[in-house]
């Protein structure tokens, strides 16, 4: 069991930024790996959410512990830990996971604060340019007005434990890739079990439009393979209920500016960005291009998947792969 770890600057700072987001205690806690209990009595105790200032609760929780025996050198260490591993092509995820799995490593950080360290130049130079995914940040929308639309959605944290199972076929994520210039669009759909992505192209990126293709996609497959999906919260996604009536499957919808709950969409989009890269418009992008992408991709083995491949988990098959 690994031992407690107290707050650091880095962490508050992180809290001072998801209050000004209007972010939840909920939230907070998701971003940093804590329970809401710790990010609750940490903002009572240091101003509460309208005088929340990390520095200042800093020297506050200092003045508390002056035993506490973390020393400027500690903070100096992990950052260029993180700083050397950003530019060797590890991603903040990859380098938070090592960490938290390696018992022995002096030092544990969420992915979240390593984005938070790099957008706000905790770091001392820029970093971003060493992202693949995340390099604008993410900003927390306001909240959207009460409508009776807004009230039947669904969210992540209502999720039920078959929803979120990791051995449980049938999850799904979906999104929306944008070609440059708002130019065309690819929607997006993955399996979270076997990793496998279907889809297809855009012709206009409308509520109707995506609500139709997202059936069509799926409409062959057995419904025990289509128990729910979760979606962000693009207008596109508003005729959700009727994909829900017609393929008898629950949708839930991220938080506004929380990509992480959708975090294997994210990736799956990245990789099919390398067939359709940023700055390339997709009007003129073709369905059959699109498809061919999709089965490239799920016919490359997966280290997640034992080396098999999303196509052989998803539909139980063994198949040559010519290598």
């Amino acid at each position: 069991m690994r031992l407690y770890r107290h707050l650091e600057l880095s962490d508050r700072f992180v809290i001072f930024r998801m209050i000004n987001a209007k972010s939840s205690s909920s939230e907070i806690a998701t971003a940093l790996g804590r329970d809401q209990t710790t990010v609750n009595r940490e903002i009572r105790r240091n101003g509460g959410r309208f005088d929340y200032d990390p520095n200042r609760a800093q020297k506050l929780y200092q003045s508390r512990r002056p035993s506490t025996g973390v020393s400027d050198k500690f903070h100096e260490d992990i950052l260029a830990h993180v700083k050397m591993k950003l530019k060797e092509g590890h991603s903040p995820d990859a380098i938070s996971g090592r960490l938290n799995r390696q018992k022995a490593a002096k030092w544990h950080v969420s992915h979240q604060t390593i984005y938070n360290w790099i957008h706000s130049g905790w770091l001392g130079e820029p970093m971003q340019k060493f992202l693949l995914f995340g390099k604008r940040g993410y900003k927390k929308r306001g909240n959207p007005p009460e409508t009776a639309l807004n009230q039947a959605k669904k969210r992540v944290d209502e999720m039920p434990n078959w929803a979120t199972d990791p051995r449980k076929f049938g999850n799904w994520e979906g999104d929306t890739v944008i070609g440059a210039k708002q130019k065309g669009a690819i929607l997006t759909l993955v399996e979270k079990k076997s990793k496998y992505l279907t889809g297809g192209k855009l012709d206009v990126k409308t509520k109707l439009a995506w609500a139709t293709l997202a059936k069509d996609s799926l409409a062959d497959f057995d419904f025990n393979l289509l128990r729910s999906m979760v979606v962000d919260n693009g207008s596109e996604m508003n005729e959700f209920q009727s994909l829900e009536e017609s393929l008898d499957i629950k949708i839930y919808f991220a938080y506004p500016g929380c990509p992480w709950q959708k975090p294997l969409i994210e990736n799956s989009n990245r990789i099919l960005r390398r067939f359709f890269p940023k700055g390339m418009e997709l009007d003129l992008v073709t369905d059959a291009q699109v498809q061919l992408a999709f089965m490239t991709i799920n016919r490359i083995p997966r280290k997640s998947l034992n080396y098999r491949t999303p196509y052989e988990v998803l539909f139980r098959r063994s198949e040559a792969l010519g290598v």
